[in-house]
């Protein structure tokens, strides 16, 4: 299954990824087992990390 047919099908609290309103996915997707993600957004690379308290940072 593609990355994103995974993100279509999933629905949470009732919010239909596939309906372009909001799109809600767990973190645990998004970072399939690692701590850090890397965004691509505007021609500017982020970092989004997960910390040692479970919380996240994004950073440029």
């Amino acid at each position: 299954m593609s990355q994103e047919s995974l993100l279509e099908s999933i629905q949470i609290r009732g919010v239909d990824a596939r309906s372009g309103a909001c799109r809600v996915l767990p973190s645990s997707v998004l970072f399939a087992g690692k701590k850090e993600v890397r965004i691509h957004h505007a021609g500017v690379e982020y970092v989004l990390r997960i910390t040692k308290e479970q919380k996240l940072i994004l950073t440029k």
